[in-house]
């Protein structure tokens, strides 16, 4: 849980104070493989712009794997589950894959 208390304007606008949390679990199925899921919270540090994208907070799940393709290199695919249908603060559903290269010392 982390929270924000921002100053001053944006485009006119005044900045509220913003939350966030998060919870998650990873399940290592082998060495080389990991199941992640996690569940996500963040308020919005605007209000009154009369748009619901930037006036509401969002509230999201995800589902993913990372798979360990050689030593130093992890594949990740991760698919994000917007669960605010109503408010349509965000996007609703998004399927995301990176590729990091760990470079050793």
């Amino acid at each position: 849980m982390t929270g924000v208390v921002p100053t001053g304007t944006i485009a006119g606008f005044g900045l509220q104070p913003t939350l966030s949390g998060l919870a998650a679990i990873e399940y290592l199925w082998s060495g080389n493989l990991s199941i992640t899921a996690h569940f996500n919270f963040y308020s919005s540090p605007f209000s009154g712009t009369g748009s619901s994208v930037f006036d509401k907070g969002v509230t999201e799940s995800v589902l993913g794997f990372s798979y360990r393709v050689a030593p130093p290199l992890l594949w990740q695919v991760y698919a994000v589950e917007n669960l605010d249908f109503i408010r349509g603060s965000a996007a609703d559903f998004t399927l995301s894959t990176v590729l990091t290269y760990r470079f050793e010392s």
